[in-house]
């Protein structure tokens, strides 16, 4: 019902839209805009726990990872990322993983401000066999990447929003690239079947 509403409402916003800019009303075409992404985000919100049903948390998480001292300087984290080739930072001391921060969130701050500082909260654990649509939701309602254990409790990657969409995205694409080698096998063998 929701795949329906959401695609009802970007043919609306299109509609809209076009009207807006045939008449000149600048608004109409402005509010036919904000329709139109919200649409589509509301589509993919939906359409994305599905997809990652199923699958564990390791099979989308990120690996390169840098740790850091919760009082190392955002200039630094960034350093750290750079020279490491990592895609995350964990703000780590001893016996204690208080959370992670992307390059993403790196942006607009103070170089001289501490790592901790950017953290809002304890962090998301996850083990790295937990269902990912279950992740997805977690993911969503902490609003903040998941970092992810392994059986012995040790760090094993971290989990973000995009990963997430990355890894439903490719799990459409071998779901659709197995349906097509499957009907191509058919073709080839048809006294099989």
């Amino acid at each position: 019902a929701t795949r329906v509403a959401a695609k009802v409402g970007r043919f609306f916003a299109i509609a809209g839209g076009i009207l807006g800019l045939m008449h000149g009303m600048p608004m109409l075409t402005l509010v036919s805009a904000l329709v139109f992404f919200a649409a589509g985000g509301e589509e993919a919100r939906v359409t994305l726990g599905p997809r990652l049903e199923g699958l564990q948390a390791r099979q989308a998480m990120l690996t390169r990872l840098v740790s850091v001292y919760p009082f190392t300087e955002l200039a630094g984290v960034a350093r750290h990322l750079l020279m490491s080739g990592a895609e995350a930072a964990v703000i780590r001391r001893p016996g204690e993983t208080l959370g992670v921060l992307l390059p993403d969130d790196l942006r607009g701050e103070r170089p001289d401000r501490d790592a901790a500082a950017l953290l809002d909260g304890p962090p998301l654990m996850v083990p790295a066999s937990a269902d990912l649509a279950e992740v997805l939701a977690q993911v969503r309602q902490a609003e903040r990447p998941a970092i992810v254990y392994d059986d012995s409790n040790a760090l094993v990657g971290v989990i973000t929003l995009d990963g997430l969409r990355r890894t439903a995205e490719l799990r459409r694409l071998t779901e659709g690239l197995q349906a097509a080698a499957d009907r191509l096998q058919g073709d080839a063998d048809p006294g099989q079947g």
